[in-house]
């Protein structure tokens, strides 16, 4: 939510609209704040084995640990 948000404000037409508004005196909206409250729930983020087949796509990211 919190990156459409982002995108909207930062959109060069509502950039131009709040430019528009600032000219004429008025005031506009600040950007969106970063909350992360309602950003991320519990499971959202799992840590599994590699060789668990959890998506059909295989894994973009890839965590190693080295012990010395």
């Amino acid at each position: 939510m919190f990156a459409q948000l982002t995108d909207a404000y930062f959109n060069p037409l509502a950039r131009a609209g709040r430019l528009i508004k600032r000219i004429a005196g008025k005031t506009s909206e600040d950007p969106p704040i970063m909350s992360g409250e309602a950003d991320s729930y519990a499971g959202d983020y799992v840590i599994a084995p590699l060789a668990s087949r959890a998506f059909p796509w295989p894994p973009t990211t890839l965590i190693a640990v080295c012990k010395t």
